[in-house]
């Protein structure tokens, strides 16, 4: 047999060898693209149907929901509107079908549903701008949006000037829901704008000018 017959032989049967090994691991390597957590859908009747949702990501959940109902084995992609919400278990991330105002343009998406009160507060993720959306007991929303700016006027030093107009429009018109609180008007102002804070003030704000609408 010639050197060149062998090294082709040789070479054929590695070819054989790695098709059968991917062809092994292609299984494992999809399933380890999932990240099943168990939870439930509220259909758009109010039925809860339990099972396993995929967590995709903070800006995938958004846009779609991956589930599998409790004794099937294939998921099914619900997109907003398709049902009324899903959240995780054990008290896990809680997200709704919410039509709200993103830059001027009217979206529906799945909101993060972070507190639920005399104003409820929606977190959303978009364009690499994280955007919360208050409601008040009268349905007036209002717009907070953190887009890196604070940071990065404080990161370049620019003078207060700069970061009180940014603080004013990343607010927009959420002081007027906060507007009987002068202790949640001075907290919006010197706290950064994230989910924990922003949380934490409404939170204070329904317990101390909301106590109608319960706990």
């Amino acid at each position: 047999m010639s050197k060149s017959l062998n090294t082709f032989i040789m070479k054929k049967q590695l070819l054989k060898y790695a098709t059968l090994i991917l062809g092994a691991m292609l299984p494992t390597t999809l399933y380890a693209q999932l990240n099943p957590k168990q939870g439930y859908v509220i259909t758009n009747q109010n039925d809860t149907i339990y099972g396993t949702i995929d967590y995709l990501s903070d800006t995938k959940c958004a846009n779609e929901c991956r589930f599998k109902p409790n004794g099937e084995t294939a998921y099914k992609v619900y997109k907003p509107g398709d049902i009324s919400a899903y959240r995780f278990a054990d008290n896990g991330v809680f997200y709704i079908t919410k039509t709200f105002a993103v830059e001027g343009q009217e979206k529906t998406f799945f909101a993060e549903y972070l507190l639920q009160g005399g104003v409820s507060l929606f977190q959303h993720r978009e364009g690499g701008c994280v955007y919360y959306f208050f409601i008040d007991e009268n349905g007036k929303v209002a717009t907070a949006k953190n887009d890196g700016s604070d940071q990065k006027v404080a990161f370049e030093k620019e003078n207060d000037r700069v970061r009180a107009k940014n603080k004013r429009e990343a607010l927009g018109e959420v002081t007027q829901i906060f507007s009987k609180s002068d202790k949640a008007l001075h907290d919006l102002w010197v706290r950064e704008i994230n989910a924990k804070n922003l949380t934490q003030i409404t939170h204070d704000y329904d317990m101390e000018y909301c106590t109608s609408s319960g706990d």
